[in-house]
């Protein structure tokens, strides 16, 4: 059964009706650590994350930034401070609005996040992505798995 893309994707130019894959690299000289590239199966670079992180008296808060291959930024993603689990929201470019949340689930066996979008009434996941990263692998699925 065909799928429909969502309908406010956070970079258009990443849905594709097909199954793609990502490879993402950690950069090898950065301040914060935290720095990545995305590239495509042909070496592409479709997506470069700027990351930091903020420490307030004892509270560290981790903030990326994401960046289209043109340089753009389309989003930043923080993670909230008091949660249940790991969490994090996602805000548009502006920073002014939160347009999506990732959650970790608790009780899985292998590290499991799943993907919200803000505003749709839907209260279960949009995606899921699964894996490991001292491994690298990752799969991403979307909410009908």
């Amino acid at each position: 059964k065909p799928k429909t893309p969502p309908q406010n994707p956070l970079l258009k130019s990443l849905v594709r009706d097909r199954a793609e894959s990502y490879v993402l690299q950690e950069k090898m000289f950065s301040f914060s650590g935290e720095d990545f590239r995305v590239r495509d199966i042909h070496g592409d670079e479709v997506i470069s994350v700027e990351g930091g992180n903020i420490n307030l008296g004892g509270w560290v808060i981790d903030k990326l930034g994401f960046k289209d291959s043109r340089g753009e930024k389309f989003c930043s993603v923080e993670r909230r401070m008091v949660a249940l689990s790991t969490s994090y929201d996602v805000y548009n470019a502006k920073g002014d609005s939160c347009v999506a949340k990732i959650e970790r689930v608790i009780l899985s066996a292998a590290p499991k996040y799943n993907f919200f979008y803000e505003g749709d009434l839907n209260p279960f996941p949009d995606f899921s992505a699964e894996g490991s990263f001292s491994q690298r692998k990752y799969t991403f699925k979307n909410g009908f798995g």
